[in-house]
């Protein structure tokens, strides 16, 4: 039911306490808040070293170079990219010719220090573009209730992670299993596992030392948690956004349906499409080196992967195998994740123009015109 309490009025809809309850929880939770638990879970990864992030209003966040979070962000990228050159430079001069996947270590962890890197910079602009964000937030509280569910980018945020966790488990339990074939006792199965396995590039040049291979295997997960991270963050907020439009086109049709003829309230809605529009184009411009990194890593490691799964030779065991297609896979379903997600924002703003242009021409004044 649609409640007109004026001409010159935007239509809203009527709702019982218990919807009305619901929409508060729906429309009321900020983007913010639907992504905080995330953020504080990526500081510890050294990413997003932003303080204030358990707040909900951008007034109790900033950004200092000189905070731990900052000098932590920035030490785990520079390592990131030192161990990444580091195993360039041991591919390239332990081997003459090498074939391109064989460079994925070093991508591996250049990416993982660019993601630092990109995060920082997002830190940085972070509370001024919640600070815009929260305006449309205001009044899109008036919109139809939002169709985004926490429990939604939930479900899919932990089976991504989930999947990117038994993917690293796995790879790492099948190389220590091959250790503990070839040795007797635990020490010798780590020295093997660190030094011939896992970071041969390292301690070809460096005497071995167990906390080093311990440190060198938590920097491993660190860059993998980053990788899935970045993937994470642009599929949640690609549909909170997405879902400003969404609720922006409903309002819309509302207006529509009930026929509403008043310039003024034509007038709020434009006036709000350009501002949800103009904040969209604000993040995208901010977002621009997040979604490179993401895309560009996330196409490079497909075709690495499927030429070294298509040259494997008759050696490989069936468990190799389905690891080969599994992980494909996973690789697949992500970046899938991400191009869609972030192409519902444009296609939901198209969605609004084809609205606009079915609105019946004895609605039409100086704002639909």
């Amino acid at each position: 039911m649609v409640i007109l309490l004026g001409e010159d009025t935007i239509p809203v809809i009527k709702m019982t306490k218990d919807k009305q309850k619901n929409n508060y929880m729906e429309n009321g939770k900020s983007f913010h808040d639907s992504m905080k638990f995330l953020f504080r879970i990526s500081q510890f990864f050294g990413l997003f070293p932003l303080q204030g992030t358990s707040s909900s209003t951008y007034k109790d966040m900033y950004f200092s170079w000189f905070s731990f979070r900052t000098i932590y962000t920035l030490l785990i990228a520079v390592i990131s990219f030192v161990h990444g050159v580091w195993c360039a430079f041991f591919l390239m001069s332990s081997q003459v010719t090498f074939e391109v996947y064989e460079l994925n270590v070093f991508f591996f962890y250049a990416r993982g220090g660019l993601t630092c890197l990109v995060f920082l910079t997002l830190a940085k602009n972070w509370p001024l573009l919640l600070r815009d964000f929260e305006k449309v937030e205001k009044f899109s509280l008036q919109y139809p209730p939002s169709t985004v569910r926490d429990r939604e980018l939930k479900i899919i945020t932990f089976v991504i992670f989930f999947c990117a966790a038994v993917e690293h488990f796995t790879v790492q339990f099948m190389n220590f299993v091959a250790s503990v074939r070839c040795e007797n006792n635990i020490w010798d199965t780590f020295h093997r596992f660190f030094v011939y396995i896992s970071y041969r590039q390292v301690f070809s040049y460096v005497s071995y030392n167990i906390f080093l291979g311990i440190l060198l295997q938590t920097l491993n997960f660190f860059v993998t948690f980053g990788w899935t991270f970045i993937d994470i963050f642009i599929i949640n907020a690609s549909k909170n956004f997405s879902e400003k439009l969404v609720q922006l086109r409903n309002q819309i049709s509302t207006t529509i349906t009930s026929e509403i003829h008043s310039s003024n309230s034509w007038g709020k809605l434009r006036e709000q499409y350009t501002q949800i529009l103009t904040l969209f184009r604000t993040f995208n411009q901010k977002l621009n080196n997040i979604i490179l990194v993401s895309f560009a890593t996330n196409i490079y490691f497909l075709l690495t992967q499927l030429f070294a799964w298509m040259r494997t030779n008759g050696s490989e065991t069936t468990l190799h195998h389905i690891y080969h297609a599994l992980s494909f896979s996973l690789l697949v379903s992500r970046t899938g994740f991400v191009c869609f997600y972030g192409a519902s924002i444009k296609e939901e703003s198209v969605i609004i123009q084809k609205t606009l242009v079915t609105i019946p021409s004895h609605l039409y004044n100086d704002e639909v015109i």
